[in-house]
């Protein structure tokens, strides 16, 4: 099995994917849990919005509010009416995110770039 973890508790370094194969043993460290291998000490990542954040903009995320982080590649939609980013627009129940009101009219051109580029397929 892989565990993502990172070499510091902060979970500001870049993701390793730790083979459980690897680990000596697993210890609380001040509260922290922390993977002992023979060559190094790894701290899994944090189950917090703000650690995805560091890690997964790469790949595409964006933190459009404070409870929120979105795949703009899966963003088919918008309403800026209701502040609203919409996966499937066509579904009557289909999910969507909220966009935070401060930042709706910023963020209003670059959402609907992701949108023309998710929908001309």
């Amino acid at each position: 099995m892989k565990i993502p973890v990172t070499r510091d508790k902060n979970n500001d370094s870049p993701v390793v994917m730790l083979d459980t194969d690897d680990i000596l043993f697993i210890q609380s460290e001040g509260g922290t849990i922390v993977f002992q291998t023979e060559s190094d000490s790894y701290y899994p990542l944090a189950p917090s919005l703000s650690t995805y954040v560091k890690h997964l903009e790469e790949y595409g995320f964006h933190k459009l509010d404070r409870i929120n982080l979105v795949n703009k590649n899966k963003v088919k939609g918008y309403n800026h009416e209701h502040g609203k980013v919409l996966f499937n627009p066509e579904a009557k129940d289909g999910k969507s995110a909220t966009v935070a009101f401060m930042h709706r009219g910023k963020l209003r051109e670059q959402i609907e770039t992701w949108i023309k580029n998710n929908t001309s397929q």
